[in-house]
């Protein structure tokens, strides 16, 4: 729900609004086509708490207002409130239920408790907007929190075709083909990436799990030393071989005799994805 608007206008909103925030009833505010954008600037610039200030007061004169919903529900989203941003995105729905911002909300709500019906959430919002890079990203690191490695480096790659320039999606598809057991590949992905003047200790980390999970533990080691202590990349290179070798049993052929037959690679604790879903990323 990107928009273009008069930095004027939103001043003057955003002035009216602290003005409430003062104790007084914000009666200057004007509802009307443009005041929305207010709160998806405040969503985009870290102020979920003006977003929240904008979507109250056109609620309480328009509840059946959709997009106010799904901003409202971004903006506790934000503040890691799910309990209220669910409540949002569901009424949302349940006037438009395809309103593909509120599916994303929903699923990224949903990734911690219910992972099955994030992914469920997520391929709505694809469905329902297949021009949106952002709803195929989340499904994608969805189907990676459950297994579907397949599924999830399919997701990534529609990502890619609509929007070549997202690096979320290049860093999750890395680390997805690195989880897939194909380090090969996802060190062709993460390592320009990783090496990049703009690449964050996260990327890194998953370029050193390609690495390790790969073979390269030396280079993993060098790579995680950037940003951390010694033995904290050791300590962190264990964690990624104990990845690989899970990776490994369970690409075994089926009669293969293991003891434990692990189905899903990612069954070791470890750092999420380098890129986690965000409102209107």
């Amino acid at each position: 729900m990107t928009q273009r608007y008069r930095a004027s206008a939103i001043l003057l909103l955003s002035l009216s609004l602290l003005a409430g925030c003062s104790g007084k009833p914000p009666k200057q505010i004007k509802i009307g086509a443009s005041t929305l954008n207010v709160a998806t600037t405040a969503l985009a610039g870290g102020d979920p708490q003006m977003a929240l200030n904008v979507t109250s007061a056109v609620l309480k004169d328009h509840p059946r207002n959709v997009d106010a919903l799904v901003d409202q529900g971004d903006a506790y989203y934000q503040m890691h409130i799910c309990e209220k941003a669910v409540p949002a995105y569901n009424t949302a729905l349940s006037i438009n239920p395809h309103a593909a911002g509120a599916q994303i909300g929903l699923g990224r709500c949903l990734m911690n408790s219910n992972p099955k019906g994030a992914v469920a959430a997520f391929a709505a919002a694809a469905r329902d907007n297949p021009r949106d890079a952002k709803a195929f990203n989340d499904l994608g690191i969805a189907n990676d929190e459950i297994g579907e490695i397949p599924s999830a480096n399919q997701a990534f790659r529609q990502a890619l075709a609509i929007d070549p320039t997202m690096r979320a999606a290049k860093v999750n598809y890395g680390f997805s083909l690195a989880l897939g057991g194909q380090p090969q590949k996802a060190q062709a992905i993460l390592g320009p990436l990783a090496m990049a003047p703009n690449a964050t200790p996260r990327i890194r980390q998953d370029y050193a799990a390609a690495l390790a999970i790969g073979g390269n533990l030396n280079q993993a080691q060098s790579v995680l030393t950037e940003d951390m202590s010694p033995a904290a990349a050791q300590a962190l290179i264990t964690q990624f071989q104990t990845m690989a070798a899970q990776i490994a049993t369970s690409q075994q052929p089926a009669m293969a005799p293991v003891a434990a037959p692990i189905s899903t690679p990612t069954a070791t604790p470890l750092p999420a994805p380098a890129v986690n879903p965000a409102p209107h990323s």
